[in-house]
């Protein structure tokens, strides 16, 4: 995975990870609350991880303790060769893009009955389908297409055609307020959950984005520094290029912004939103996420994942390896890969589960 790959990996990365507290009104385990689901390479749902296995291309479940792991499918689902995939899971079914059967969408329960192929036509790309208000919504052969989740096709309207152009052909999605966000290669654009107020909120080149109380935070790829609605609020550089890859990034929590300071050996800063005062948590980062405290990659030689407060204190190691990037923590577990086996193949690396305590620590494999 070479310096080529580097600002590749922050946008694949940032398509399906960014299911964090800002994000997670996506994920309802109500099925008829749903409004927006979007493929992921695992799910967690009632003490249960259900995920696709880098090793065989299959879908299991495994206990959040790592125990009890069960095969779900028989068929490879289609991930494009890295940890995105082509699985949605909702209340109800997991739904699958079925590499076994000419890359068409399956429909499964949760334990492995009652399989059924919902469409007939082979999709296109590993995230090439999304459910909205209860219909999937796929791209084949370069048209867009409708259906129920039984397999009914449905006429697309052209709002619900808008959708689709903007989220096949976006980096980055993100629902907030009834309004899809999109990144794409020109800037990042809203539209309403009804395909209404199409407008762009940001011009120019832009590497990843958040959005908190309607305003859009990113880091401007032309001088790498963090703004917010257009304007510079962080005159640091958040990224690094090691020459090997891209490190760092920021994260937003309880008005605060977390972000690295490329030209402070990638220390952690937190700033306030409202008032932009400043101060260092002083751990350096390659990746992090806070979710209460901070958990993050050392920046020094990649081998740890620690946990600290909000102040930099109280830091201790939860796991180590050949650390690659943390994914979200969701409630009591921490997802995070580490480096590919072999260097040379475009993936993402292997992905791991650990419980904040750091007792419990297995692969999804």
């Amino acid at each position: 995975m070479g310096k080529k790959v580097g600002f590749f990996l922050i946008i694949i990365i940032s398509v399906y990870l960014n299911f964090n507290t800002l994000a997670k009104t996506m994920i309802s385990k109500n099925y008829n609350e749903t409004k927006l689901l979007m493929p992921k390479m695992y799910f967690v749902n009632e003490g249960y991880i259900y995920y696709v296995s880098e090793n065989d291309g299959l879908i299991y479940k495994v206990r959040v303790d790592g125990k009890d792991k069960k095969q779900i499918t028989k068929d490879r689902v289609f991930t494009d060769g890295m940890l995105l995939s082509g699985m949605i899971m909702d209340g109800k079914f997991i739904y699958y893009i079925n590499e076994s059967d000419k890359n068409r969408l399956y429909r499964i329960n949760r334990d492995g009955t009652g399989k059924i192929c919902i469409a007939k036509r082979s999709l296109d790309i590993s995230d090439g389908f999304y459910l909205l208000n209860g219909y999937i919504y796929y791209f084949s052969g370069f048209n867009f297409f409708k259906i129920s989740i039984d397999g009914k096709e449905m006429k697309l309207t052209y709002r619900e055609r808008e959708i689709c152009q903007m989220y096949f052909n976006s980096f980055k999605k993100i629902l907030y307020n009834n309004y899809i966000y999109f990144l794409q290669r020109d800037g990042i654009y809203k539209i309403k959950i009804d395909g209404t107020n199409k407008c762009k909120v940001v011009s120019g080149g832009i590497y990843d984005f958040k959005v908190v109380n309607s305003s859009v935070f990113y880091i401007n790829e032309k001088d790498l520094c963090l703004y917010k609605d257009g304007k510079k609020i962080v005159n640091n550089r958040i990224l690094k290029d090691t020459g090997y890859e891209w490190i760092g990034n920021f994260d937003i929590s309880n008005e605060y912004i977390y972000y690295t300071n490329a030209d402070d050996d990638m220390k952690i800063y937190k700033m306030k939103i409202d008032t932009k005062e400043k101060s260092i948590i002083g751990v350096k980062a390659a990746s992090f996420k806070v979710n209460g405290n901070i958990y993050y990659i050392d920046s020094v030689d990649r081998t740890g994942l620690y946990n600290t407060d909000l102040n930099g204190k109280k830091n201790y190691e939860i796991a180590k390896g050949q650390l690659l990037y943390i994914y979200e923590v969701d409630n009591d577990l921490i997802f995070y890969s580490t480096y590919p086996e072999d260097e040379n193949d475009f993936y993402l690396g292997r992905c791991f589960v650990v419980q904040k305590n750091g007792k419990t620590a297995f692969e999804l494999n």
